[in-house]
């Protein structure tokens, strides 16, 4: 081939690259585009997203809609007030890339207590687990000082070492994108690809630790921990609430089952209620539904229907049990 063919090969190949990119970041656009990580305004989360980016994410159910002025995904009515009544904490299912904006739970919630004065806002982001949104709990009452705090965790039987961590200190926070390499996942298909490869690391890391069991906390160490949580917002006045949403188990003869520990949670309930925190196990509220009306509380039309994140049943559910709770300790009944 002579220099002008090779320079001319070489040209198309260019074009053809560029257009292939184009085409994937195109259809990555709709079907995962997650927004940049940046650092959180006062330390409220470890991260946020870039405001105002556009979201949208068909990999599991189906959420599309802008991040808000604060860097979180809400709709906007959501963020026009600055300090919030009820303030939200969690992780990826509070965070709720899966559902439309107007069926998270924070939406849902906030349209509930509408009528009693109240509002809420959702800071929940992806990563942030039980423990990252009780060590981020001091700097969230500072900036937001609200009247309730709103904690969510899919699970309680967590290991004694997840607590130790958490009162020593020694968690790791998730960080905001940075570097040359991670700038990359500002565009679409690149960020479909790192994640992938966090995932495919994830796992490996997973199977070499051999899961995430072990012993769970003795009563003493649940409760300074539940205490320390406490103790965390004595001085601003707010009443922490932590709600837990299990998945259900289906068995081939559609019998409806619970996963995890029935002791775990009954030692959790008992650790918040003599630590002043309200309590709001959603087991019941999830089974009855099964039963009355076959809706399951997680999963989607494109996924595996009772496992993953809350779909609207699910995030409609906890919302009408916290605005219950709420309006109960409102009206002095708690």
């Amino acid at each position: 081939m002579s220099k002008a063919g090779t320079i001319k090969w070489l040209c198309k190949a260019l074009v053809a690259g560029v257009a292939a990119l184009l085409v994937l970041n195109l259809f990555c656009a709709l079907y995962y585009n997650v927004p940049f990580r940046i650092p959180a305004p006062d330390g409220i989360t470890d991260y946020a997203w870039s405001q105002g980016a556009f979201s949208s994410r068909l990999t599991e159910g189906f959420g599309y809609g802008f991040i808000d002025k604060n860097g979180y995904n809400n709709a906007e009515v959501l963020a026009e007030v600055d300090d919030p009544d009820v303030l939200v904490m969690g992780s990826s299912h509070m965070e709720a890339f899966n559902v439309p904006q107007d069926k998270s739970t924070a939406y849902v919630l906030d349209g509930l207590l509408r009528e009693y004065g109240l509002n809420a806002y959702s800071i929940g982001i992806s990563g942030h687990d039980f423990f990252a949104a009780s060590k981020n709990l001091p700097a969230a009452l500072r900036a937001k000082k609200p009247r309730y705090v709103v904690i969510e965790t899919g699970s309680v039987d967590f290991p004694a070492q997840a607590f130790e961590d958490y009162i020593n200190g020694d968690r790791e926070p998730v960080r905001e994108n940075r570097g040359a390499l991670e700038q990359l996942t500002r565009v679409p298909y690149f960020r479909l690809l790192y994640t992938q490869w966090q995932n495919l690391h994830e796992n490996n890391n997973n199977e070499q630790a051999g899961g995430a069991g072990g012993i769970l906390p003795s009563a003493e160490l649940l409760q300074k921990y539940m205490d320390s949580v406490s103790n965390a917002a004595a001085g601003s006045g707010a009443k922490i609430i932590i709600f837990y949403h299990p998945q259900l188990l289906i068995d081939g003869g559609g019998g409806v089952a619970v996963a995890g520990d029935v002791k775990a949670v009954s030692d959790f309930s008992a650790a918040c209620a003599n630590a002043g925190i309200a309590f709001v196990d959603l087991t019941e509220t999830f089974v009855e539904a099964y039963r009355r009306n076959h809706v399951l509380p997680h999963g989607f039309f494109n996924t595996e229907i009772g496992t993953g994140h809350l779909n609207e049943y699910g995030h409609r559910m906890a919302a009408e049990e916290l605005a219950e709770t709420i309006i109960a300790i409102e009206g002095g009944a708690q």
